[in-house]
């Protein structure tokens, strides 16, 4: 596996990959604008013949950033892959003078919750009826980097 800045020839892919993650996916044209964004680390995971396995997206505000998105292709999941892509971005913004970054993910989402405290994120609030199809709350985020 190989973790590299994403590229407009992983647009199909990282459709496919927001389709079957989320009930609400992001559109080719987001997606191709946080590709190109300069304030935007948009890092992918390719496998054997560049067939990508997962992604992160953090936007940057400096000195904090925000993490807007990660999916992993579901037949690679539980494979530490996501640990490893949100590792690689949390180092890459460090090295832009990221300090602190944020997320929001939902209650329900146990995975994902354990990777990032793994990653040592912290709770730091709640989001009531935040995410909707289905509603429900998020859980607030922060690392300290």
């Amino acid at each position: 596996m190989k973790i590299t800045k994403a590229e407009p020839r992983h647009l199909p892919e990282l459709l496919r990959i927001e389709h079957e993650n989320f009930p609400d996916p992001w559109g080719s044209d987001l997606l191709m604008r946080r590709i190109t964004d300069p304030t935007t680390l948009f890092l992918v995971a390719e496998g054997e013949k560049t067939q990508l396995l997962g992604y992160a997206i953090l936007q940057q505000i400096p000195p904090e950033a925000e993490l807007q998105n990660i999916a992993i292709d579901k037949p690679a999941r539980r494979s530490g892959i996501g640990k490893q892509l949100l590792t690689a971005l949390l180092k890459e913004a460090k090295s832009y003078g990221i300090t602190t970054t944020h997320l929001e993910v939902r209650a329900s989402n146990a995975p994902a919750i354990a990777l990032y405290k793994a990653l040592n994120f912290h709770q730091t609030g709640l989001r009531r009826n935040y995410y909707q199809a289905p509603q429900e709350d998020a859980l607030l985020m922060n690392h300290t980097l």
